[in-house]
């Protein structure tokens, strides 16, 4: 599977994982059924993580280069 250009630590939903990428800032989303990335949002400099939050709604991402957390809604994807 290709999930960006150097991929970060990763979160993971029902139908969705959620992988940072340092390197260009963005979080990229996977279609776990497809195998395929169906979604890349600019999230801030230097992404070290993400996680889905319990009920699944949304994703956390700590940008550790802005020193600041994008919060994404998965509805939205």
């Amino acid at each position: 599977l290709l999930a960006g250009r150097a991929p970060g630590p990763m979160g993971a939903g029902a139908e969705h994982v959620f992988i940072a990428s340092p390197s260009t800032g963005t979080l990229n989303v996977l279609h776990v059924a497809t195998r395929k990335v169906i979604a890349t949002a600019g999230v801030g400099r230097d992404p070290g993580g993400a996680v889905v939050t319990p009920d699944g709604r949304f994703v956390l991402v700590w940008n550790e280069g802005s020193g600041d957390i994008a919060v994404l809604r998965t509805g939205a994807i």
